[in-house]
């Protein structure tokens, strides 16, 4: 039986907007629910649109144009393509790292609401504990008849459970933004100095030496089972005549389990390999990279605040804050790929590694 699908364009461009406001703009599926409902969009059925329902959406591969039955995947038919892959993925990765369930190790803000620049990837540099943002002086207002806000990032261990940890309570706001800010500037300069052919040749060595290590190293792994497969199997000869220490069936047991792992081995081999050889892959997705990184140079200073969380999220996975503003920052892995080696600023030093 053969089903024929088409796309229909008026839902496809709001399946489009939700993508483009997660991947972009940072929101969540409640969000995006009250921006379709506030603007009288409704869904298939005529009603408003509940989060669950676009939470299920932002998951569903078909709209790259892949067709899935259980696990089984299709290829990517481009008449059905309503969502670039790339946004898709980038949508998978943000929900993955947003998850609750990845709470210790989640570098994602939960959401892009708020005034601050950072938010789920900022910690304290002295005990670990995630940074909150907090605020005072709300509601009190001084002689002049003004009411001014202070926000701070604060540590969790002081403020809510009184643990120990020899940092400050709390960092304010305006001036670590102001620092994470240069850092963001500096680096776009940096890479948008540089030839962009120079560059991915570069950045395309250390990676083909990366990819080759990896292949190396699975390949090493499967010469190992196999080995190991070989000597097990000579083992059934010696246990049928009564010369192996081993019954016959918990060897049998033993080469299955042992097969198994060569077969898995193998596979992570021929991947490795096929990824260590397919150059042209390789350059078109630094390629991508790095166009990624000048589109966020230019649109930076000009963009809503939450879509500026989003783009420093893309580029500093983890921010760790020291007494004195001191900072340690871990850049997100093709952004730091793309400024090793390269004659850039240490940012760490700049900013003041910590002892």
């Amino acid at each position: 039986m053969f089903y024929i699908y088409n796309i229909c364009e008026q839902e496809a461009e709001v399946v489009r907007i939700m993508f483009q406001l997660a991947a972009k703009g940072g929101y969540g599926a409640q969000r995006i629910a009250n921006y379709l409902n506030g603007r009288g969009i409704k869904n298939h059925s005529g009603k408003n649109w509940h989060p669950a329902s676009i939470q299920g959406m932002l998951r569903n591969i078909l709209y790259t144009g892949v067709l899935r039955s259980g696990k089984s995947r299709s290829e990517p038919l481009e008449r059905l393509k309503i969502v670039d892959e790339r946004e898709f993925q980038t949508v998978q990765e943000m929900l993955a790292a947003r998850s609750r369930a990845n709470e210790k190790i989640r570098s994602k803000p939960l959401n892009t609401r708020g005034k601050s620049l950072l938010s789920g990837n900022i910690f304290c540099g002295h005990c670990g504990a995630r940074l909150c943002v907090t605020t005072s002086g709300k509601g009190r207002k001084s002689a002049d008849g003004t009411d001014t806000i202070r926000m701070r990032y604060t540590c969790q261990t002081k403020s809510r459970t009184h643990g120990d940890c020899d940092g400050q309570t709390g960092y304010t706001v305006e001036k670590l933004d102001g620092i994470i800010d240069i850092i963001i500037h500096t680096i776009f300069d940096k890479v948008s100095s540089l030839s962009r052919d120079d560059i991915l040749a570069e950045r395309f060595a250390q990676d083909c030496n990366a990819r080759k290590t990896a292949f190396e190293s699975a390949k090493k792994e499967y010469e190992k089972a196999e080995t190991e497969l070989k000597k097990l199997k000579s083992e059934i000869i010696k246990s049928i005549s009564g010369e192996s220490a081993f019954a016959p069936e918990l060897l049998n047991s033993i080469i299955q389990e042992q097969e198994q792992k060569c077969d898995e081995l193998k596979k992570a081999c021929l991947t490795a390999q096929r990824e260590w050889e397919d150059d042209t892959s390789a350059l078109a997705n630094m390629g991508q990279q790095y166009d990624d990184i000048l589109e966020w140079s230019a649109v930076y200073d000009h963009v809503t605040m939450p879509a500026k969380k989003v783009i420093v999220s893309h580029i500093i996975e983890r921010v760790d804050v020291f007494r004195g503003y001191r900072l340690k920052l871990q850049l997100n892995l093709s952004v730091e790929q793309f400024l090793r080696g390269l004659d850039c600023m240490p940012i760490e030093e700049k900013y003041g590694k910590p002892a």
